[in-house]
């Protein structure tokens, strides 16, 4: 008879988590530079980068290369729409 009364408390004192859990209420959608469409993204990129350079500034930074090697602020002063940064992406 104890065991039973024993039981039965410890089912009263026990709680029982609901079946159903609600989702949370603060949700966070980090896609973290996530690329759906890598190859189409790409063609984009390069599309942009082709349009970003007049044929003028692809010779003068063909020929300026040869002369510069590497030296990409010197090779700039002669292009004055581009900044050493933008010639580090060499054009085709």
């Amino acid at each position: 008879m104890e065991d039973v009364q024993s039981m039965a408390k410890m089912r009263s004192l026990a709680i029982i988590p609901p079946v159903v859990m609600k989702p949370p209420r603060h949700y966070v959608d980090n896609r973290n530079g996530l690329v759906e469409d890598a190859l189409d993204y790409w063609r984009n990129q390069i599309e942009l980068f082709h349009g970003a350079w007049a044929d003028w500034e692809k010779s003068v930074f063909e020929i300026k290369i040869a002369k510069y090697d590497k030296n990409f602020a010197a090779i700039a002063a002669f292009i004055p729409s581009k900044m050493p940064g933008f010639s580090l992406n060499i054009p085709p």
